[in-house]
């Protein structure tokens, strides 16, 4: 695997059973190293990295003069678009009792939080003063 003459690259395809947390855990921290990417943009080599990105693509847009700029920024603004109408349907067609289930059990399965975590946070909310 190490032959600097024959290269070897594993290539990794699928993905977990959606109840085998191992098995997403192990796709997400060993496979894709997802847990230290946001850890690796936090530093200054991170930050370096994205400058040179965003120079890159500036570069690139530039280099395809204002036809192509244009061109790109229209099918950016069709997906943005589809996006937002996307969002208002699932707004107009989806329960609140829905959210509410959802909202509560994605922050028992994220932070560990028992309970009505929904509406303590919307009493949070009414107690709060701006200024």
């Amino acid at each position: 695997m190490n032959n600097a003459e024959r290269p070897v690259q594993f290539v990794f395809a699928g993905k977990a059973h959606p109840k085998d947390e191992p098995g997403k855990r192990f796709i997400q921290e060993d496979v894709l190293n997802l847990t230290s990417l946001g850890e690796f943009f936090g530093t200054q080599a991170g930050l370096f990295t994205v400058i040179l990105l965003t120079v890159a693509l500036a570069g690139w847009l530039v280099s395809l003069g204002m036809e192509g700029y244009a061109r790109i920024q229209k099918y950016c603004f069709y997906v943005g678009m589809a996006g937002l109408a996307i969002m208002f349907l699932v707004m107009l067609f989806g329960s609140n009792a829905g959210f509410i289930t959802a909202f509560n059990s994605e922050s028992a399965r994220l932070f560990g939080t028992t309970g009505d975590v929904y509406q303590a946070t919307i009493d949070q909310a009414g107690d709060y003063v701006p200024g």
